[in-house]
């Protein structure tokens, strides 16, 4: 057994930030697994500055928070009446881990603006405005790539977007959820800022944190499904919550509003 765990368990890629985070550095079956997801994930992201090449098969997803929205089914993401529509709603959406973060994001206690469309701004801005309709078009979508218990989406507020690679299964040693949070239309101070309070927040739910620049990465791993269904609704409250806020951030309240923000997730999640 010894000898079979070396080539196949033991994971020597442990820091994807690393120079030596290489496919020469393969040296098991882990860590060409870990290797591969991780690329997966960087392309995934890649994909708000590529024009959202291969989304034009999806469906629009008609929320009832104002989100531009397209999904991709993958396997059984979709329940099989939504997978026969070109237009579905939330109800049509089987996959678990995308229902457990939409929670969050659609949860009441978020104030939307319904005269204001969430699309990719930044995109929208480089090209000529009146052409064609922003929440209809998929280059300019929020999207998520769905399967029964798998989710991959991309999320775009505005001038920043954020990333959400999960996995929720019963096994809780599979189960895992990969946050990217990118960008702002603030000055660099806001978006530091924003960044800071989120950390603040996500690492009092268990997530492991690295952030560089305007970029925060967060994971949260091995744990039960439970607490990861929690944890990505979480995550989709911070989104809803966070969406404007790098425009009024203020260096002095930063500790105590993540403080009053932990608690009002904790009231209503019960984390």
């Amino acid at each position: 057994m010894k000898e079979i765990l070396k080539p196949v368990a033991r994971l020597n890629l442990t820091d994807a930030a690393s120079e030596d985070f290489v496919p020469e550095n393969c040296r098991s079956m882990h860590d060409l697994i870990r290797f591969s997801h991780e690329m997966g994930v960087r392309e995934m992201f890649a994909l708000a500055d590529r024009r959202g090449r291969g989304l034009y098969q999806s469906k629009v997803l008609e929320l009832e928070i104002p989100l531009s929205f397209r999904v991709l089914n993958l396997e059984g993401g979709l329940t099989e009446k939504g997978d026969t529509l070109k237009r579905v709603f939330l109800k049509h959406v089987a996959c678990k881990p995308f229902l457990a973060m939409f929670a969050g994001l659609a949860h009441e206690n978020i104030e939307w603006d319904p005269d204001t469309i969430h699309f990719d701004w930044e995109e929208f801005d480089k090209m000529s405005a009146g052409i064609f309709n922003p929440t209809d078009s998929p280059l300019l979508s929020s999207y998520g790539l769905l399967a029964r218990d798998y989710m991959h989406a991309m999320i775009r507020f505005g001038y920043h977007f954020a990333v959400v690679d999960a996995l929720l299964v019963s096994q809780a040693e599979q189960n895992y959820i990969q946050f990217s949070f990118k960008g702002g239309g603030a000055s660099e101070s806001g978006k530091t800022m924003r960044l800071e309070t989120i950390r603040i927040v996500l690492e009092k739910y268990g997530f492991t944190i690295s952030v560089r620049g305007d970029m925060l990465n967060a994971e949260y791993r091995r744990q039960n499904p439970e607490n990861t269904e929690k944890r990505l609704a979480v995550i989709g409250y911070i989104l809803g919550r966070t969406r404007l806020m790098d425009m009024h951030m203020d260096e002095k309240n930063i500790t105590s509003f993540a403080e009053a923000f932990s608690g009002e997730i904790d009231a209503i999640f019960v984390v």
